[in-house]
This record gives C-alpha cells, sequence and structure tokens, in this order.
C-alpha cells in the first residue's frame, strides 16, 4: 500500500511538471523558467525518505546535475566518486543532484545498498531527455542560469569544481566527446 501511494504521488508531481514535451539544452543556452520552478519526486538517499526537489532552491549556486540509472556500474562508481568529494567541498557553493528516469521500485535494490549523502531526483524523463537521453551526456553543469558544461563524469572533481566557482572558464572541455559508431566513419 505505501508503495501504491509513493508511485500516485509521484506522477502527480511529474504532471505538475507542467512539461508538455522534453526540451533539449546545449552548453550556453539560457534556462526557461519552468526548468527551474519544476516540482521533481526525489527520495533522501541517506534516510531513504520520499522528498522533492525544485531547482529553483539552487540557483545561487553551481549546480551538477548527474545522470544515473542502476545498470550502468560506471554510474555507480561516479556517483560513489560524486559522494567522496563532498567532505572535500564543505561550505563551497555548488550542489550535485543525481537523477535517474528509473522509478523508486526499480532503484530500490541499489539505493540500500549505498547510502550516499545527498538527494536523488527519480522516475524523470524531463531531465533524461534535457541532458542525457540521446547524447551520451551524464553530467550538466549549470552556473548563473545557463548551462555552463555537459562534459563527461570524469571531469566531476573538487578541483574542477573550484576552478568554476572561482571563474576559470576553460577548466576541462566544456563538452562531452560524441563516441563514433560504425558506418558513420569519415570516408578517406
Amino acid at each position: 500500500m505505501k508503495k501504491i501511494k509513493l508511485s500516485m504521488v509521484m506522477l502527480l508531481l511529474l504532471f505538475q511538471a507542467g512539461y508538455t514535451h522534453a526540451q533539449t539544452y546545449s552548453v550556453g543556452d539560457s534556462l526557461p523558467e519552468e526548468f527551474f520552478s519544476t516540482v521533481h519526486p526525489a527520495m533522501d538517499l541517506t534516510t531513504g525518505e520520499s522528498t522533492t526537489v525544485k531547482l529553483e532552491d539552487y540557483r545561487d549556486k553551481l549546480v551538477i546535475l548527474y545522470f544515473w540509472f542502476n545498470g550502468c556500474s560506471p554510474c555507480i562508481r561516479s556517483f560513489i566518486k560524486c559522494d567522496s568529494i563532498q567532505p572535500l567541498l564543505k561550505g563551497e557553493n555548488y550542489v550535485v543532484i543525481p537523477f535517474t528516469y528509473q522509478t523508486l521500485e526499480t532503484t530500490q535494490r541499489i539505493l540500500r545498498r549505498f547510502q550516499w549523502n545527498m538527494t536523488s531526483i527519480i522516475a524523470d524523463s524531463v531531465l533524461y531527455e534535457a541532458f542525457a537521453g540521446r547524447s551520451f551526456r551524464n553530467t550538466a553543469w549549470i552556473k548563473d542560469g545557463r548551462v555552463y558544461a555537459t562534459p563527461e563524469s570524469k571531469f566531476l572533481t573538487a578541483e574542477n569544481i573550484r576552478k568554476v566557482l572561482a571563474g576559470h572558464r576553460e577548466a576541462f572541455p566544456l563538452e562531452a566527446r560524441q563516441p563514433q559508431r560504425a558506418g558513420n566513419q569519415p570516408t578517406r
């Protein structure tokens, strides 16, 4: 019964989000007001409690959205890395917000295994389509209402976060390299 209630609340929140279609964003794009005002279903990964996240609450911070799903071993390793750098950056003006399109029921096993000290947006296809969907990007750095960067997760380090917060524009490649696929090779 508790799972059904939680699922109903999450669905209601998704419908309240107000998005009628998914928007894709790139480095340099200004983000619309509804991007910040949308209420996303979430889970406190330390306590297991259901909650919500509104990106508007973090407008004055460097926001790093981190895409993950429980079938992705590199995602989980990077998730562990995200959690481990938090003590190194105490008091810094940033926040890492993990997000997944998967439901609570699907992610429950992995969330029980690790007790990360953060809150993750769950069951969210809007952020997935905006940043991770078709582009192979799993981080999106948002600063001053714009997409600052969409780098590979290996650039999610305490040093790079400090560089961005200090105003260093080219701290790392701002966009993830797209993998080349067979058949898309340049001809000679």
